[in-house]
């Protein structure tokens, strides 16, 4: 499949798809723009936070603190809604303003 630069500024999410042979011995392709939008993300982990020896504890303390009930995903979704709040706070107290920091050097 050939496709112009004009076309791929104007469709940047465009993928090709090659579908089975049946009847054929020839492939049909598809050409179609894919877009995924996966919202907000649940939350960031800063390399800086893995080399500090109190992370690992300070995680698995507010992950077994969590009382959240219903079924497994929902649990586990609104537990990472809870760390990243926590999170927030705790790189805060830890770490002050990181994205500060960074620009300053």
């Amino acid at each position: 499949m050939l496709v112009s630069k004009e076309w791929l500024e104007y469709w940047p999410n465009s993928q090709q798809f090659v579908l089975h042979r049946s009847i054929s011995d020839h492939c049909a392709v598809i050409l179609k723009e894919v877009s995924v939008d996966w919202g907000l993300k649940p939350f960031r982990c800063l390399d800086v936070w893995l080399k500090d020896s109190r992370f690992k504890e300070f995680v698995c303390s507010c992950w077994s603190s969590y009382k959240v009930t219903g079924g497994g995903i929902f649990v586990f979704k609104e537990k990472l809604k809870k760390l990243k709040a926590n999170l927030k706070v705790w790189n805060r107290e830890v770490f002050e303003d990181v994205n500060q920091a960074s620009k300053e050097i």
